[in-house]
């Protein structure tokens, strides 16, 4: 048993080696064609062009800022934070609890 397999070893090894060649030796060819075929190919211009998001069909005339606003779309919210919110949000929610203890406080305190 252990003639027949140190025969057949090298012989497995060498046809497995001459079948991973082939393969590779394809598989550089193809990848040679690609890489030909690709430099071949023109350059896709950069500098693709929209549509224009905002179109004026009045008399009247916008800014560059006034523009830029519109051209940001719809889902843009232009709001202002104000300053006060969290002074006014921190006023009421104490005021809340408050309440809310004064509300349930038990009559016994």
């Amino acid at each position: 048993m252990k003639n027949l397999w140190t025969i057949l070893d090298p012989t497995i090894e060498e046809s497995l080696t001459h079948e991973m060649e082939v393969h590779f030796k394809n598989l550089n060819k193809k990848l040679d064609n690609l890489q030909t075929r690709q430099r071949k190919e023109k350059k896709i211009k950069t500098e693709q062009e929209f549509y224009k998001r905002t179109i004026n069909l009045t008399t009247i005339v916008f800014n560059q800022e006034e523009m830029e606003l519109l051209n940001t779309g719809m889902q843009h919210s232009i709001e202002q934070p104000l300053n006060h919110y969290w002074n006014d949000l921190i006023i009421e929610t104490e005021q809340a609890i408050k309440n809310w203890n004064q509300k349930h406080r038990k009559p016994s305190e």
